[in-house]
């Protein structure tokens, strides 16, 4: 019985029977339109489609195979955003409890995870005030429910955006997108033991400075190529914007991915090039700062493994320092264990691209343009990552098309939708079990409390 309390057991079991709550929700009427033919001449595709939306939406990831606006009912969307904070919340009780394992006494500088909750929602509180204000200032005809709506995905990194065509601050998205996505606030709000202030202006800071980096980068691979010089600039394609507009709203965008999940641009049908897929797709994999709810690899995990690996060089390593490695940044054995997740992590984000790009081969028609390697990585880095990110190939492996409703042999959508499920599932339990293995490393020989949060 004490084994079913670690982090490592339960959590993934809460996430499933979680996930199994919301297929069967969405499977109501009330939650989904669907005509009578959609819902009976596809045979289990309802089914399929209610598990596809309530894994990602439980995960965090945000992709799904029912259309937000259209298919859903107001009802509908917020059970996927139930769904979404009670798949958080499990992140957040997980962290804290793995977090307290990591070194003695870990535990007594840690707030109640009760106390946790409690900032979460008051801070989730306080985005739903910024968007709401922010929309009834610019005049949008956004309700309040969808500027609610609006907050909550953002700030629990959800993956979905619903932005009025009217509101034309989507900066104001970006701000509660870096709210969520540091997650200090729910960590320190109570007690500020956890972490040196120090330790998170550097980590902040640097966070920050990489946002803006891989803005800059996007922004310079993103030029007008081709026919497209010399024509009026369009408002929809990031390419035809003059730079300092381009990179407005390429800052933009890398911050709601990154912090977020959440996609401010139409990354579908080749507008955006492979170079920036690339990018996006590094910034999707690292996520937000730390103690936050979104997935991926997380900041301050990234800066501990470099201060290990720069750290390591020219230094003697005593005892005493063996004794307390893992347990602050630059410490040898947490490095190498932060390493290892971070190339498995790389390394299954290539996984799952080849094996996107195989099914698509084989079930995708034989008329239609071939994905690329970036527009796989984006899907596959989305998926594990927990963002809602894709090129369009998410949508072409789960299209109706591929149903035996459309003479089709054998439902070959089924094989695009369990990859990509196993590939969420995968995304959101593998850093509970890095920080498990982690912390059964370190709990007998760590000699004072942990004093950094990741």
């Amino acid at each position: 019985m004490n084994e079913l309390r670690r982090a490592e057991l339960w959590f993934p079991l809460a996430l499933v029977v979680v996930a199994g709550i919301g297929n069967l929700l969405l499977l109501s009427d009330s939650c989904v339109r669907l005509s009578e033919r959609d819902r009976g001449s596809y045979g289990n595709r309802p089914v399929w489609q209610a598990c596809f939306d309530s894994v990602s939406a439980t995960c965090g990831v945000g992709l799904l195979t029912y259309r937000l606006d259209e298919d859903y009912t107001p009802l509908g969307r917020w059970v996927l955003v139930a769904l979404g904070v009670a798949g958080a919340v499990l992140a957040l009780v997980a962290g804290r409890q793995l977090t307290a394992r990591l070194g003695r006494g870990g535990a007594s500088v840690l707030p109640p995870a009760l106390h946790i909750l409690i900032a979460f929602f008051a801070w989730q509180l306080l985005a739903i005030l910024v968007i709401v204000a922010a929309e009834r200032v610019s005049s949008s005809q956004a309700s309040v429910a969808d500027s609610a709506w609006n907050a909550v995905s953002l700030f629990a990194s959800l993956g979905w955006l619903r932005a009025p065509a009217d509101f034309p601050h989507l900066w104001v998205y970006a701000v509660v997108a870096l709210m969520g996505a540091f997650g200090w606030p729910c960590w320190l709000i109570f007690r500020t033991r956890i972490a040196r202030p120090k330790t998170m202006l550097f980590v902040g800071g640097t966070y920050l400075a990489f946002l803006l980096a891989c803005a800059a980068l996007v922004s310079a691979l993103e030029v007008p190529r081709g026919m497209s010089r010399g024509r009026p600039t369009s408002t929809e394609r990031l390419a035809d914007q003059p730079l300092p507009d381009r990179y407005v709203r390429v800052l933009t965008l890398v911050t709601c991915a990154a912090g977020a999940g959440v996609s401010t641009e139409d990354l579908s049908n080749r507008s955006v090039g492979e170079a920036a897929k690339l990018v996006l797709s590094g910034v999707v994999l690292v996520g937000g700062v730390g103690g936050s709810v979104g997935g991926g690899l997380r900041w301050a995990l990234v800066v501990c493994v470099l201060a290990g690996l720069f750290g390591r060089r020219g230094q003697a390593r005593t005892a005493a320092a063996r004794a307390t490695a893992g347990t602050e940044p630059g410490g040898h054995s947490g490095s190498r264990l932060g390493a290892a997740y971070a190339q498995l992590l790389l390394g299954l984000t290539l996984l799952v691209a080849m094996g996107l790009l195989i099914i698509e081969a084989r079930t995708a028609s034989a008329f239609q343009s071939p994905p690329s390697l970036g527009d796989a990585l984006l899907d596959g880095a989305s998926a594990l990552g927990g963002a809602n990110l894709s090129s369009g190939l998410t949508a072409t492996l789960t299209n109706v098309n591929l149903s035996t409703g459309i003479r089709q042999k054998v439902d070959l959508y089924q094989y695009g939708m369990a990859w990509l499920m196993a590939a969420m599932l995968v995304g959101r339990v593998l850093p509970v079990l890095v920080l498990g293995r982690m912390a059964d490393r370190h709990a007998d020989d760590a000699p004072a409390p942990l004093r950094y949060a990741f």
